[in-house]
């Protein structure tokens, strides 16, 4: 169950931050990397409202593919394929609610929403065969990480409006502009995350080296 707990906790700290930046700073984003000529101020607004909505469901995109394999690797294929129709069915349902409403933001928010629903489906089912119990590391994490992120994604969005003339002004300000938030927001989550007790250096580490061949692993192996 470590392994499960520690693959949770790496999913949450990657996603959490990324899912609060893009919330924080989709206007920007879509501002540069899109707008210009047929593709205007107000096409970058929905595709913007619509980027956030998807943004939302990230971390249960990447939970799902942590939840999945602890179910194939006991031979049982069926039950993730059941929780995924169920994760379908909801999806086409709150389409329906969603999209009369809230147009293609609401399609997008309805597949987010049907995404942690796959993903809670799937851990409740491993937490009922005592497959899998969040251990006391995890419980004490996962808030600290929220906490990390809601404040980093509050920190890039004020300073978005610091730089607002930036953002609006030539293709070499905007582009550099958008470039200092996201160095910001990485150095605000990283500075965050160790402030709080959400992660330390060292797990970034071994998550990025625990596949790799001995030889390869920088904090020394065989070869």
């Amino acid at each position: 169950m470590g392994s499960q707990n520690r693959a949770i906790e790496i999913a949450l700290l990657l996603t959490l931050p990324a899912a609060a930046a893009l919330i924080a700073l989709n206007m920007p984003l879509v501002s540069v990397l899109f707008e210009r000529g047929a593709f205007g101020r107000e096409q970058m607004l929905a595709t913007a409202q619509t980027l956030s909505a998807f943004a939302l469901g990230l971390p249960a995109y990447v939970l799902i593919k942590v939840l999945a394999p602890c179910y194939f690797a006991r031979g049982d294929t069926a039950t993730p394929v059941k929780v995924a129709a169920v994760s379908i069915a909801a999806n086409v349902a709150l389409n329906f609610a969603l999209m009369f409403v809230l147009a293609q933001v609401g399609i997008a928010l309805a597949t987010a929403l049907a995404s942690w629903l796959n993903a809670a489906l799937l851990a409740r089912g491993l937490y009922a065969r005592e497959i899998f119990e969040a251990d006391a590391r995890l419980v004490k994490r996962i808030p600290r990480i929220f906490a990390a992120a809601g404040l980093m994604g509050a920190g890039v969005y004020a300073l978005s409006v610091v730089l607002a003339p930036m953002l609006t002004g030539t293709e070499v300000w905007r582009i550099a502009a958008l470039a200092a938030l996201v160095a910001t927001g990485l150095l605000m989550f990283l500075g965050l995350a160790r402030l709080f007790g959400a992660a330390r250096l060292s797990d970034f580490q071994e998550a990025f080296t625990a596949g790799m061949p001995p030889a390869l692993d920088p904090r020394g192996g065989a070869g």
